[in-house]
């Protein structure tokens, strides 16, 4: 007879969190910095601490979807940092298994609001009408946390429509339409709406276009 062992989702997440923070302090390393755990800020105590130079960077690791008073306290640990001067903090999100790390609010059309203003040109070349139909699947891999809202790293699928030729082409068999669906990647800094304040990084990967 076999017995099943079904784990506690609580026991699952501080080994997933420890696991998250042992990769990264290794990338860190790896990428020349020298890196402590558990070092104090006031009454802080950070996860990860990493220094190159004269560069300090502060880590917080979290796993899974962070709430309200979560976020208000890292925005608090964030503001406290900052006062210190020369030190950097950064959130890092650590996805469940099976879930997305955190969501934000209507994050998907957001960014296709944004998109369809201002369309990025490697889409633009591909078609003579593009018409932006979905955003989908967005993944936030990171989020710093400030007084002036949130920077946020991620990445999902932009679904377009491409129309080649003029509409009256199309009526007349003359043009075509037809969809394509490519992977993007994005940073921006999103206000205390959740509304993008500034597009600091946009590509859309379509490679596969033309293969």
């Amino acid at each position: 007879m076999n017995n099943r062992l079904k784990i506690n989702p609580e026991i699952l997440l501080r080994h997933l969190h420890e696991a998250a923070i042992e990769q990264l302090c290794g990338d860190l390393k790896e990428q020349g910095f020298v890196v402590t755990r558990e070092e104090s800020f006031g009454r802080y105590k950070a996860d990860v601490t990493a220094r190159s130079g004269q560069e300090t960077t502060v880590y917080e690791v979290k796993v899974g979807e962070l709430p309200d008073a979560v976020i208000e306290r890292i925005a608090s640990i964030k503001e406290d940092i900052d006062q210190r001067g020369g030190i950097r903090f950064k959130l890092v999100l650590v996805n469940e298994p099976g879930k997305k790390a955190i969501s934000i609010d209507d994050i998907e059309s957001t960014l296709q609001s944004h998109i369809e203003s201002d369309t990025p040109s490697e889409v633009v070349e591909l078609a003579s009408h593009q018409y932006i139909e979905e955003v989908s699947d967005v993944d936030i891999s990171e989020i710093e946390v400030s007084k002036d809202g949130l920077l946020v790293k991620g990445d999902g699928m932009l679904t377009v429509e491409l129309q080649y030729g003029s509409d009256s082409d199309v009526r007349n068999d003359n043009g075509m339409v037809g969809k394509d669906t490519f992977p993007f990647e994005f940073e921006c800094l999103l206000n205390h709406d959740l509304e993008i304040e500034e597009m600091k990084h946009l590509v859309v990967d379509t490679s596969s276009y033309y293969e």
